[in-house]
């Protein structure tokens, strides 16, 4: 998961408002939300050492996910580094978030379909979940669009 390798190895690189868009919620593999909402309790690295916030962030993990959570802090990660500020380009920790923010919002989606085609039969619930499904393809178009 390259946004919480991101997250790991250069927490000042990720956006913060877009960051606290998310939930644990948007990952889709529980070792993933777990990670992040590890992250979010320890929070800014403020001026302790990056080996002493990730390690912070290890701790707060579950015991059977740390080993992953030292694996992610190492991974190297598919951008360039700037020479100036030792981080990655912007828009990259951004375009992570994107990621993970579009493949929650496509799971919800395919749940809603899926939850529709069992209550074909029940006109009242069909009707919610259609205005649902909607509502979620609205705001999955606004997100591709990058509203």
């Amino acid at each position: 998961m390259q946004l919480l390798s991101c997250m790991l190895q250069y927490p000042a690189a990720v956006p913060g408002p877009q960051l606290m868009q998310l939930t644990a919620d948007d990952f889709g593999a529980l070792a993933h939300s777990r990670i992040f909402e590890a992250v979010m309790q320890v929070g800014d690295p403020g001026s302790r050492s990056l080996k002493a916030w990730s390690d912070a962030v290890r701790d707060a993990a579950p015991t059977e996910i740390a080993g992953y959570v030292a694996r992610l802090s190492v991974t190297e990660l598919p951008t360039r580094i700037d020479r100036n500020t030792g981080l990655p380009e912007p828009r990259f920790a951004a375009s992570l978030i994107a990621r993970v923010r579009d493949a929650s919002m496509r799971r919800s989606i395919d749940d809603v379909m899926a939850q529709l085609r069992q209550h074909s039969g029940d006109a009242e619930m069909a009707r919610q979940l259609s205005a649902r499904l909607l509502q979620l393809q609205a705001e999955h178009a606004r997100l591709v669009a990058g509203d």
